[in-house]
């Protein structure tokens, strides 16, 4: 399975690459300055930009059960960042860059969004049956898969836990079911797909995600699992703090004239500070104080104390919305990363009132602090804004488990894709799901 993925994988690329440099070649028969000396030049180092940069972009994921809209923003930002390193890093002519980038981006889109219209065709359509501990966790799943994975999957029927004895009835008429029960109940529905040859796709408890990054290890003739704590090598320690020091640094010379800017308009468009300083558990539960430009009134919180922020919130600016819709209110934490307060990629830093409500209802949510939080995060470009805070520490703790440095550098550029693709940030308001709830009830099986 794994080398027929390498393999498609590579022969994507390499029409990738054909695109490409028929885009360029193409660009400079248009603009009349065609030069094979100069193409031979250029060929090697674009062919190794692309690579890192379509890669960086996820655009070699299965791209089963992923949505055409991050497709195509995907594909547009990788263009845009391919043509922004040849207007830095060569000499071609910026008409013939910009004429390129146009070609490249209308043929990669046609080419990838026809890939993605016949992989949907293949294996898009499939019936699925969801399985919940109650059917209120089991209609958030469904309402999922409907609004996320339309045309890839159609919810079938939801089952309860309780109802587990009518999966074995309902499966001949199944092609996958999404288990998003208790544990003990998921290994015996596991076993039951299997025997029926079903695709069982799991949603996983915290506690099962620390045996992503488990070692398989051997006492005597025992086969165990070893399991540590999630914490960084001394030598990715040393890496990853270099990368923050290095970006956060250039990151802060190059916006210092935009950031001096917003720092004079937000007090003049709203009375109050520009920045205001707010207090955050960081590594080890530690606090400390995180910076942000405000978006909100000033003391939005005087008469109703520590609350969330809401979608449509009227405590926020006008000048606070775009603020927010960009991510620049949170430029200033980039002073909190070279002070090493926070990395650049890690948990996001939370206010300890709502830590100390999500460890009430989420187990193992304080293991988040185990690393330094970060301005971006795996969360950030996988969940949704509104997503709740056990979906959110289940990818917090994949990242902990799995850490690299190419997965850091990956977030935070697939985070610029997340700042533009502003429907995905926003998530869906809880108003929706409980109308649904209420207007259609539970779905059964037809």
């Amino acid at each position: 399975m794994g080398m027929n993925i390498r393999l498609a994988n590579c022969v994507l690329f390499c029409f990738d690459l054909l695109i490409v440099h028929g885009g360029l070649l193409a660009a400079f028969w248009l603009h009349d300055s065609y030069s094979l000396d100069a193409y031979l030049h250029l060929l090697p180092g674009l062919s190794a930009a692309a690579l890192v940069i379509f890669t960086m972009f996820d655009l070699y994921a299965k791209p089963q059960r992923r949505g055409l809209d991050l497709l195509i923003g995907s594909v547009v930002l990788a263009v845009g960042m391919l043509a922004l390193c040849a207007a830095l890093f060569t000499s071609l002519p910026g008409v013939v860059i910009v004429m390129a980038g146009l070609l490249q981006g209308v043929l990669l889109l046609v080419w990838r969004a026809g890939i993605w219209q016949v992989g949907r065709r293949v294996y898009g359509g499939r019936k699925v049956l969801v399985v919940a501990d109650d059917p209120i966790a089991g209609l958030l799943i469904e309402e999922r898969l409907d609004l996320n994975m339309q045309g890839w999957f159609t919810v079938a029927g939801v089952l309860t836990t309780e109802e587990q004895e009518r999966l074995a009835q309902l499966l001949p008429g199944v092609d996958a079911v999404v288990l998003g029960g208790a544990i003990g109940v998921k290994k015996e529905l596991v076993s039951l797909c299997a025997r029926y040859g079903k695709e069982a796709l799991v949603v996983p408890e915290l506690f099962e995600l620390v045996l992503f990054g488990a070692e398989p290890q051997q006492i005597g003739d025992l086969l165990v699992l070893s399991i540590t704590p999630p914490k960084l090598k001394l030598r990715q320690q040393i890496v990853k703090r270099g990368l923050d020091l290095l970006a956060a640094g250039l990151l802060l010379i190059v916006l210092s004239p935009l950031l001096c800017c917003l720092y004079l308009l937000i007090p003049l468009h709203s009375p109050g500070p520009a920045v205001f300083r707010q207090e955050r558990l960081g590594q080890g539960g530690k606090p400390f104080a995180l910076y942000k430009f405000r978006s909100m009134v000033s003391d939005a919180e005087l008469a109703t104390g520590p609350v969330l922020a809401l979608q449509d919130d009227p405590r926020v600016t006008r000048l606070g919305r775009f603020l927010r819709a960009t991510r620049l209110d949170e430029a200033p934490q980039l002073i909190n990363v070279l002070r090493g307060e926070m990395s650049l990629v890690g948990p996001r830093p939370e206010r300890a009132y709502f830590i100390d409500q999500f460890k009430e209802t989420v187990p193992d949510y304080l293991q988040r602090l185990s690393v330094r939080p970060g301005l971006t995060g795996l969360a950030q470009v996988r969940a949704g804004y509104s997503s709740a805070a056990a979906d959110k520490l289940r990818f917090d703790l994949m990242y902990m488990q799995n850490y690299s440095f190419v997965l850091d550098l990956k977030i935070l550029f697939q985070t610029l894709r997340v700042v533009l693709l502003r429907q995905q940030a926003e998530g869906v308001p809880e108003q929706q799901t409980a109308s649904r709830s209420r207007e259609h009830g539970m779905k059964e099986m037809v």
